[in-house]
């Protein structure tokens, strides 16, 4: 299966239930460990920068502890 770009990821994510742990193990199962790392790290980010906080925290949680 080829590397699904962390964009697709995250647009899966919206649409789908971001708090069921077997999503976000059904993603990260498809990304490059170094793009999960990455991902939590950015979401960090994106938490500080407005938008919605919980959404993005509950991402940046879920690839945090799948790293």
């Amino acid at each position: 299966m080829p590397e699904m770009s962390l964009v697709k990821a995250l647009n899966m994510l919206a649409d789908l239930d971001r708090t069921d742990p077997e999503v976000l193990d059904a993603i990260v199962a498809v990304l490059d460990p170094d793009v999960v790392h990455r991902a939590a790290i950015n979401l960090g980010a994106a938490c500080d920068d407005g938008g919605d906080p919980d959404f993005w925290q509950t991402l940046r949680n879920g690839f945090k502890e799948r790293t």
